[in-house]
């Protein structure tokens, strides 16, 4: 301790080389200057890691003394045995943390690792995208002159690049494409006008239909208010007693004819409202 101790005194202390009367360039000071401070630095280092080391002695020179204390000021062999004891379990503890502590960093280090080649591999995967950007911005570069060229003079770029009988025949291509096209819409108009006018006729053909049926719902309603209505009077009719056996007969068939109608209505109607759910 003491000869590092004087060694860091020593280095802290300046150098005793005396400057001369002729005094260097501004950089020679400089550099010295540097020189200075790069080993007053190191020198404050050294002190702080003697600093703490002298503190951790002191610490378990304390503690040491406090141990030998509590040995001696223990009233009999079976308290000291226990503190023996006890200090024996507090070292198993710490080499039981010591030892997670040393697979938690085999664990970190293995992952500091597979994270490394994550790392180069994604490097290398940046490297060639740079690469593959780089071809593109070429080729785009080598397109976009030529499309500048097309726009200045499209006839001679485009017959220089190819002959001029294929520049005709694509020329030729080109008008009846623009034909075709117009033709297409034409036909896209006709067809949209014709869907048009079916569509209207649908809807209309949909809402007379809806009428018709609100029309025979009202009628096949009023029917049977009527009906009611005529059994009711046959009814009255069948039980007043001013009738004779011929009367009250025909009234009997005029009910029982009646209530076949309805019956017959209602089953025409099921199958229908049976269809329509």
């Amino acid at each position: 301790m003491n000869k590092r101790e004087k060694k860091m005194t020593s280095s802290l202390q300046p150098s005793g080389e005396k400057v001369s009367g002729k005094e260097g360039s501004p950089v020679d000071k400089l550099s010295r200057l540097q020189h200075e401070v790069f080993t007053l630095t190191e020198g404050l280092k050294s002190q702080k890691e003697l600093v703490q080391l002298l503190h951790k002695a002191l610490e378990a020179a304390k503690q040491e003394k406090r141990t030998s204390k509590q040995f001696l000021a223990a009233a009999g062999e079976q308290e000291r045995l226990e503190l023996v004891r006890h200090k024996e379990r507090c070292i198993a503890d710490l080499d039981g943390r010591l030892e997670a502590l040393l697979k938690d960093k085999e664990e970190l280090e293995q992952r500091l690792a597979m994270q490394d080649c994550q790392v180069n591999e994604l490097q290398q995967h940046v490297q060639l995208m740079m690469e593959k950007n780089n071809a593109k911005q070429e080729v785009i570069l080598k397109l976009s002159e030529q499309v500048a060229a097309c726009m200045a003079d499209p006839q001679r770029t485009v017959a220089n690049s190819m002959g001029t009988e294929t520049f005709c025949r694509l020329q030729e291509k080109i008008e009846h494409l623009k034909d075709d096209i117009e033709a297409h819409k034409m036909q896209n108009k006709f067809l949209n006008s014709e869907i048009y006018q079916l569509t209207k006729l649908w809807r209309n053909s949909s809402e007379e239909e809806k009428g018709l049926l609100m029309k025979c719902a009202y009628l096949e309603a009023k029917n049977c208010q009527i009906e009611s209505k005529y059994l009711v009077v046959l009814r009255r009719l069948q039980e007043s007693k001013g009738l004779d056996s011929s009367q009250q007969e025909m009234v009997k068939r005029l009910i029982e004819d009646s209530l076949q109608g309805d019956k017959k209505d209602v089953f025409k109607l099921n199958p229908v409202s049976g269809a329509g759910s």
